[in-house]
Formats: structure tokens, sequence, C-alpha cells
């Protein structure tokens, strides 16, 4: 009796895939520029360096990126506190998995070597505690900087792939429907930032956006 039940869930699975992917194939998407207008320019102290007046963007990725991804959209940003010091914030929003990856990858073809990584959280004001993925970076002879990065998905974040990928798999097959994940990703552009620094700054973004975008990224 045992066996008959697992053939019959693997169909329905693979019927459900089969009509959730037909789904999302033929539901419209929105543009790149919507997800700019949900991106923060100011917040906490941290103001927006715009490629342009009325920007919300500092810069553009490249069409290699695109092409791989084919993601909602991306953002780019250099935010400046008080002090000078100033951030690197990016948001990658897309509607399927493939838009999403693992960063350290991302982090290594740029040139950097990764020391360290660890999971660990940040408090936000609107998701409470949230897991990141936190790793410590070098290029050459460089002082090691700290970087984060983060996935929102249907129901939760993750600080990885796997976890983002089983949530985007379930919610698709039972409420057959697209869904528009998040990922965010920090880097310091200063020398002296501390761990306690990064994370602080994650945290704040992760609200900033969740404000400026209404809790829609």
């Amino acid at each position: 009796m045992i066996k008959p039940m697992i053939v019959l869930a693997a169909i329905l699975v693979g019927f459900g895939v089969l009509n959730n992917s037909a789904a999302l194939r033929t539901s419209g998407r929105p543009s790149e520029s919507w997800v700019h207008e949900m991106s923060p320019s100011a917040f906490e102290g941290y103001t927006l360096k715009p490629d342009k007046p009325g920007s919300k963007t500092s810069y553009v990725m490249g069409e290699v990126v695109y092409k791989e991804l084919d993601p909602v959209g991306i953002t780019g940003q250099y935010f400046v506190d008080n002090r000078g010091q100033s951030w690197d914030a990016v948001i990658v929003v897309g509607d399927r998995m493939e838009s999403f990856h693992d960063q350290r990858w991302c982090f290594k073809a740029q040139g950097w070597d990764i020391k360290s990584e660890e999971n660990a959280k940040v408090k936000t004001k609107a998701h409470g505690d949230v897991p990141i993925k936190l790793v410590q970076i070098a290029r050459g002879n460089s002082a090691p900087t700290y970087a984060t990065f983060t996935f929102k998905g249907p129901t939760a974040f993750h600080e990885d792939i796997p976890g983002l990928s089983q949530d985007f798999f379930m919610y698709e097959l039972f409420k057959q429907k697209k869904y528009l994940g998040t990922e965010y990703r920090i880097i310091p552009q200063f020398m002296s930032a501390t761990k306690e620094d990064v994370l602080k700054f994650t945290g704040q973004y992760i609200d900033a956006v969740s404000t400026s975008s209404q809790g829609k990224l």
C-alpha cells in the first residue's frame, strides 16, 4: 500500500510542477524600473550617491550578469553616512530560482579571497532576527573586510541557496503562482568596518528596503 501512495504523490508533485511552470511562463513580471522605484534613497543617517540626479541607483551591473540571471531587476547602491564612510548595497529581485546565486562564487570571480565564513543573524524591525551569511574577504595584500548576503523567500529569509530553493519550490507547487524573491548583498567601502558595523548596516538596509517597498521586497 505504501508504494502506490509514493507513486501517486510523485505524480501529483510532477503535475503540480508542470502546471506551475506553464503558469509562470505565461504570467507577466514587473519591470526593472519598478524595482528601482521600490528601493530606498535614504535611511537612518545614510544618503544615496545616485549615478544621476533623481536616480535610485549608483551603478548598473554588466550585461553578462543580466544574461546569466535574467532577474526582474537589480539595484546597485552606494550609501554614505555623516562621517563620509561608504557602503555598497545590492538587491537582486527575481521570480525564479535561476535569478539567485551564492555570492561566494561572485566574490571569487571578482578577485576576492574568502578568509572565513559563518552563519549569523541581524536584528531588523520588519522581520525580527534575519539569518545571513557573513564572510571575511580580501584582495591581494589588502586588509580583509566583511561582507554579508541573504535571500528573502516566500515564507522566510535564508542564508543559503538550498533553503531558498526549497521555499520557492513548495510555495509555487501549492500556491500555483510566482513569487518575487529578493537577494541582499552588502560590502563596506572602508577598511575600518568591523563585523558589528557590517551586521548593523545589513539589518538597517533590510528594514529600509522593506519600508520603501512597503514589504514587497
